[in-house]
């Protein structure tokens, strides 16, 4: 990733010239507020989803370029949001790029996230730049 004193590029436009959509999913509002606020600058579209479950049926029914995801949530957790992602037949469903958040320690979590196809994992308090950039890299990918 790139250092958090380069803006990252402009996110590429989906096939119809709309600005990329990105899901963002945190029981917290706040932090679903915090996580819009740092991607806001790359003029994307949002999704909001408080629980795995509502994520997992707009991920399926609007076809997001990006996900960033807690990983505690209630009731279904991240991880197991992505491999029931993963799990689905359509290829738009099933390779959407994620962004795992987490408070806690990464080494706890990394073994586990990347057997389930998580591409990043970040740690909260996320530094400045840092979603942005994990960001524009899962959706430039999307687009390629």
């Amino acid at each position: 990733m790139s250092d958090a004193t380069t803006a990252p590029a402009p996110p590429p436009a989906t096939g119809t010239g709309r600005a990329a959509v990105v899901l963002v999913v945190d029981d917290s509002r706040t932090m679903r507020g915090m996580m819009k606020m740092q991607l806001l600058p790359d003029a994307y579209e949002f999704l909001e989803a408080e629980t795995a479950e509502r994520a997992f049926t707009l991920a399926r029914l609007m076809r997001p370029a990006a996900a960033v995801v807690d990983l505690h949530l209630p009731g279904m957790d991240g991880l197991d949001l992505v491999t029931r992602l993963r799990a689905e037949a359509n290829p738009t469903v099933n390779q959407l790029g994620v962004v795992l958040v987490t408070g806690d320690d990464l080494e706890l979590h990394r073994s586990r996230a990347g057997a389930v196809g998580v591409e990043l994992l970040l740690r909260k308090p996320l530094a400045p730049g840092k979603l942005r950039d994990a960001v524009a890299k899962l959706v430039g990918q999307r687009s390629a």
